[in-house]
């Protein structure tokens, strides 16, 4: 049974580059990025490249004669591989409960049964209501932490009152029995 994931990798191509085009990976398409805009903080390859020197005539590319003025990774911390450090998180396998980028699917993952597009995933997830559910449950869990929250500051007091009660009246027992 083939995967999302497995189906709308194969439309792009299974080489893995240093950098890829942004554009592309937001479109399932897997292209080497060629140039790099620093206003934009965003990779192309030379067809999206053209598009955006289009829309943003100011904007000044480095092409790779200028690689070293690019960034480390096109990648954000939050979705970077921890396995392929300059490749984004695209995936998931439900098989090992594991998130993936694209070379740990054909790596790691080819013959896994269930691995999901992310984006297809958290698509799934706003149109169920799933979203609005869970911030409702967090908002009820997070009002009851805030009462026990309360509730224990409220015994700590109490608490403190009463140990320095009680020290009050041992060292008057003890000043009664020098």
């Amino acid at each position: 049974m083939a995967s999302n994931f497995e189906s709308s990798i194969h439309g792009g191509s299974d080489l893995f580059f240093d950098f890829s085009c942004l554009i592309c990976q937001e479109n399932d398409r897997n292209t080497e990025a060629e140039f790099y805009c620093e206003e934009c903080s965003k990779l192309f390859c030379g067809t999206c490249v053209k598009l955006h020197d289009t829309l943003f005539k100011k904007h000044a590319t480095l092409d790779k004669g200028n690689i070293s003025q690019w960034p480390d990774t096109n990648v954000d911390a939050l979705e970077q591989c921890q396995e392929h450090k300059k490749q984004q998180l695209t995936g998931f396998c439900e098989d090992h409960n594991q998130l993936i980028c694209h070379a740990c699917h054909i790596n790691n993952h080819q013959k896994c049964s269930h691995v999901v597009l992310i984006a297809d995933r958290v698509k799934d997830l706003h149109q169920k209501g799933d979203f609005k559910k869970l911030s409702a449950t967090l908002d009820t869990l997070n009002g009851k932490l805030i009462q026990k929250k309360d509730a224990l500051q409220e015994s700590m007091k109490s608490l403190e009152q009463s140990y320095n009660t009680i020290l009050e009246e041992i060292n008057a027992l003890c000043k009664k029995s020098l």
